[in-house]
């Protein structure tokens, strides 16, 4: 006899592994936690990248800051020597317009002697800074006496002392030739000037 068996006989099912929901959450974990981090290195280099991209334009605005002033600093320097060389030739003209000035008192000075002195011209005179040299020509020697005694008395010249004398007969008139030395002293006169004297 054949038995049919029309109960059905349960299969065994396929057994599935159970999911484990501690690993899926691990590597969910894992994933999130790596995804942050990407996040962050992607972040992290935009504002590096940006903070270098600022800091080459100022560089770079700081080196055309740079050759500006290094152009500013040589025009200065130009100027300063251009001062310097004007600065010298001011000085220069002062120097000359100076002598030019005591000069001018010096040769009143000797003007009005000789002009007081009757019978003497001068023939030459030579000045070394206030030390002099005068050479003239008298009619007799009273005149250069007087002369002597003039230019002390004026108050203008110290230590006037005679260096030399010499008679000279020339046609029918003798004449004297002499050469003095004296100190011009040229702070009194522009103090006598000052004063209105």
């Amino acid at each position: 006899m054949i038995r049919i068996n029309l109960i059905s006989q349960a299969m065994p099912e396929a057994r599935r592994e159970p999911v484990r929901l501690a690993a899926l959450g691990r590597g969910a974990m894992l994933a999130a936690c790596f995804a942050l981090a990407l996040g962050w290195l992607f972040f992290d280099y935009f504002r590096t990248e940006h903070a270098l991209a600022s800091a080459r334009y100022k560089v770079a605005l700081q080196q055309v800051q740079l050759a500006r002033l290094r152009q500013l600093q040589l025009q200065v320097a130009t100027f300063e020597r251009q001062k310097a060389a004007i600065d010298q030739r001011i000085n220069v003209i002062a120097k000359l317009e100076s002598d030019r000035q005591l000069s001018q008192r010096l040769l009143d000075s000797i003007a009005s002697t000789v002009n007081r002195t009757p019978m003497l011209w001068l023939t030459g005179l030579t000045r070394k800074g206030t030390d002099l040299t005068i050479q003239g020509r008298a009619a007799s020697i009273d005149a250069v006496a007087d002369f002597i005694g003039r230019l002390r008395q004026s108050g203008q010249f110290a230590q006037v002392s005679m260096k030399s004398t010499d008679q000279q007969t020339s046609a029918s008139v003798p004449t004297f030739a002499f050469t003095l030395t004296a100190e011009y002293q040229a702070n009194a006169v522009a103090a006598k000037q000052r004063s209105g004297g």
